[in-house]
């Protein structure tokens, strides 16, 4: 595990716990640890970034994803 600072979120006591369990466990174990902190993050910056979406527009929207323009149509 990296030497990461818990700002707030976590005593020194509480990480220094959370370090000794993570090295007693398997490598296999420390693996699968490693990907769900992973998951977590990503899904954590997705959240994020859909607040900004959410911010825009629909026709921002549209237009990020390629709606917008995707088509030509007559009229008449």
């Amino acid at each position: 595990m990296s030497n990461t600072k818990y700002h707030g979120a976590i005593s020194q006591q509480a990480a220094s716990q959370l370090q000794r369990d993570i090295d007693a466990l398997p490598e296999e174990a420390q693996n699968l640890l490693v990907d769900f902190v992973e998951l977590l993050k990503k899904q954590y910056s997705q959240a994020g970034s859909e607040a900004q979406a959410a911010e825009k527009s629909n026709f921002e929207k549209f237009e990020e994803i390629g709606f917008i323009g995707c088509c030509d149509v007559e009229v008449g």
